[in-house]
């Protein structure tokens, strides 16, 4: 059996980024570095593809807990859902505008014993602004307990 060396002491994790913090702001202040560089030594994240905005549609997916609907999302690089609703009106009106990817519509259930349809659309937004299209309606069945 071969003999080996003692294993070198663990390092904090503080340690480890108070010395890589110092080094790669060096790097970056050296007068050959270049944006190339920096994304080849991985000290530059990556830029993210362009959202084509005008193909964007939100597709909801909906989980019932404690009676009420859960919907949920992909954000697709997106900054935020404005949701509304129509709990049989007829008429959609703001529920509300999720940053999540999640939200659950806590609005009282119907009455004991009876149900309705609820109905649920959504658009996303870049900016504060809506982008893309509508989502296709989400009708969801809920009951009063």
């Amino acid at each position: 059996m071969p003999i080996l060396p003692p294993a070198p002491t663990s390092t904090p994790v503080s340690g480890i980024f108070g010395f890589v913090g110092p080094l790669i702001t060096r790097i970056k202040k050296h007068p050959n570095y270049t944006e190339a560089i920096g994304k080849n030594l991985g000290i530059i994240a990556a830029s993210k593809p362009a959202v084509d905005i005008t193909s964007l549609q939100p597709i909801l997916s909906v989980d019932i807990q404690g009676g009420h609907p859960v919907l949920s999302w992909k954000s697709n690089g997106t900054d935020a859902l404005e949701i509304e609703d129509d709990h049989g009106t007829g008429v959609f009106v703001l529920l509300t505008i999720s940053m999540s990817s999640g939200y659950q519509d806590n609005t009282p259930l119907p009455a004991s014993g009876s149900a309705c349809v609820w109905k649920y659309r959504a658009i996303y937004h870049i900016n504060d602004k809506q982008v893309g299209h509508w989502s296709q309606v989400l009708e969801v069945s809920v009951k009063g307990v």
